[in-house]
């Protein structure tokens, strides 16, 4: 026989009270009771559709669906923060040279031997590439740059122009204004000593885009949490939790909750004139449910915990 623990545990799961058949024996017959003639209500999950008229929303306009409330923007709030380093143009780094960005540092050398070494090129242009590619793991390691050497984990660098690289935080928003740049190479000049320029991301909002297909495409990723966080929806939103967007047809974007979230409520609102969805609420949601025997042959209730 399954211990008193096991018993009451299958009790509650088939709605009976534990506390009504102190002896075991008969609490196992209820329970075996129940399991074998409880019936399954199945239930729908929910559904709805959101619909463009064709004409790409405005600046400032919303889609609420469920918990989340997306916001169509021109331009994603986020940026992350950035810093120049400019090279001297005739005048070339010298062997020994160092320039720590963050908590990696790294040192200009005729003759590379060590991890993170940077190899000294003809011209400073060259000797800055070099640098770029040591940063985002590109060139040709044990040649441009010490072997060893990782991609930096803080930031990326944009390619060699006006002899110049622009570094740029990994992370967006603020946290990439603490990172911090020094350097003992009289050559060098830095735009500031610390990154600048980073601005926290606002969740859930999508960019807008006027074409209506690839519009719709964004909001599907920014729903389901795709590809393209940080570029056509914010960092920091999270996927939907009560629904998820399916196939984009025409003007149409249909969207369907999961089974888990039968039974519940979902909003489905819209300000602005260019979207609308199915109605307020999505449809069909139906809960299932487990029903439970109201008597045994003896009488013995079951129904909710009695």
């Amino acid at each position: 026989m399954p211990s008193r623990m096991q018993l009451e545990a299958r009790a509650r799961v088939v709605g009976i009270n534990p506390a009504n058949y102190p002896n075991d024996s008969k609490l196992e017959q209820r329970v075996i009771y129940n399991e074998n003639n409880q019936a399954t209500a199945t239930g729908t999950v929910a559904s709805t559709t959101l619909t463009s008229t064709g004409t790409a929303p405005s600046n400032g306009d919303t889609i609420t669906l469920g918990l989340q409330t997306y916001t169509f923007v021109t331009t994603l709030t986020e940026v992350a923060a950035t810093l120049t380093v400019t090279d001297g143009n005739s005048t070339n780094f010298s062997d020994g040279d160092f320039l720590t960005i963050g908590s990696q540092t790294y040192r200009f050398k005729t003759t590379i031997a060590l991890p993170f070494d940077v190899a000294i090129g003809g011209t400073a242009d060259l000797t800055l590439t070099n640098l770029v590619d040591a940063i985002t793991g590109a060139g040709t390691i044990g040649t441009n740059y010490g072997t060893g050497t990782v991609t930096n984990t803080q930031v990326t660098a944009a390619a060699v122009g006006s002899h110049a690289t622009v570094l740029t935080a990994l992370s967006v928003g603020t946290v990439g204004n603490s990172i911090t740049v020094t350097t003992t190479a009289a050559s060098v000049t830095l735009s500031s000593g610390v990154f600048s320029g980073g601005v926290n991301p606002v969740a859930n909002q999508i960019v807008i885009n006027a074409t209506i297909a690839t519009m719709q495409a964004n909001t599907k990723a920014a729903i389901n949490g795709a590809s393209g966080m940080g570029t056509t929806y914010s960092s920091g939103t999270i996927t939907n939790l009560l629904a998820t967007a399916g196939t984009v047809s025409g003007n149409n974007l249909p969207v369907t909750a999961p089974a888990s979230a039968s039974g519940l409520t979902i909003a489905t609102t819209a300000t602005g004139s260019q979207y609308s969805w199915t109605g307020t609420t999505m449809a069909n949601n139906v809960q299932a449910i487990v029903a439970m025997p109201t008597a045994d042959a003896a009488g013995n209730t079951g129904g909710a915990l009695v």
